[in-house]
């Protein structure tokens, strides 16, 4: 017979368990079986599942809390894991700066600047890579009037998973090519690229450049979703600026010539 406070093996009809002095207790004698009663004449017999036998064993504390443990340490697995590959949640919410302002929503994005769309385009993909998620954008438009004939247009955008939770620190990360015929036959492509990398010191490094897209070496430079991006090897002019969050969760920026930006983030959920 087996202890059923610690699980240990006794001798049959032991009254004490010989490793942990837990008292047996006698089982009670079975209750006589009623006696059958007759089926209705015509009716088929009731018939009921017969359960598994048990062994009359029970699992000792020491294996449950292994056991639990082990849950517990899957489950936490399973949660680093979907937060780590694919598990980032697409922003939702308004961002300002300045004079102006990005609105994200489940399926567009827009950039407002004095309060007008500038430019908007719906998401066509999201993804989650090194603690950015990231959107393509689609069927882009443009409020500048020599802008409006470009249709073949690339935009890709990326803002760090904090800011689903008002948290600026991290990589911000934009880069536009558009192409197209202008309304007197020209033929143009502007490359822009804007990049900040607000980090946790108190400090920003940032760029907003137009790309020369003859020079090819420089465009691999100086896009920011280049495994080669780097902007100070490309020429470009990298500004920076110190930061600081203010108690109602907006941060201050201040560059080089004293001048101030707040930016605010206010998630929609």
């Amino acid at each position: 017979m087996f202890c059923p406070k610690c699980g240990a093996k006794n001798p049959d009809g032991a009254k004490f368990c010989g490793a942990c002095g837990e008292p047996f207790r006698s089982a009670p004698a079975p209750a006589p079986a009623a006696a059958p009663t007759a089926a209705a004449p015509g009716a088929a017999p009731t018939t009921f599942p017969q359960a598994a036998p048990t062994t009359g064993k029970t699992l000792p504390k020491k294996t449950i809390a292994i056991v639990a443990g082990a849950v517990v340490v899957v489950v936490a697995v399973v949660a680093v894991a979907l937060t780590l590959f694919g598990g980032g949640k697409p922003f939702e919410g308004t961002i300002d700066i300045a004079n102006a302002q990005l609105v994200a929503t489940d399926t567009s994005m827009t950039v407002r600047a004095n309060g007008e769309a500038m430019i908007s385009g719906s998401i066509d993909e999201t993804r989650h890579e090194g603690g950015s998620m990231i959107y393509e954008l689609d069927d882009i438009m443009f409020a500048r009037t020599d802008m409006s004939a470009f249709t073949d247009v690339d935009v890709t955008v990326a803002a760090p998973d904090g800011v689903n939770s008002g948290n600026a620190v991290g990589e911000w990360r934009c880069y536009m090519d558009v192409r197209g015929t202008t309304s007197s036959g020209e033929q143009r492509r502007e490359i822009t690229v804007l990049w900040a990398d607000v980090r946790d010191d108190g400090t920003v490094a940032f760029l907003a450049q137009e790309v020369d897209s003859t020079d090819q070496a420089a465009v691999e430079l100086l896009d920011p979703f280049s495994d080669d991006f780097d902007p100070e090897a490309g020429g470009a002019n990298v500004m920076t600026a110190s930061w600081d969050k203010n108690d109602d969760g907006t941060y201050t920026f201040v560059n080089e010539s004293g001048q101030q930006a707040t930016l605010t983030i206010t998630p929609s959920k």
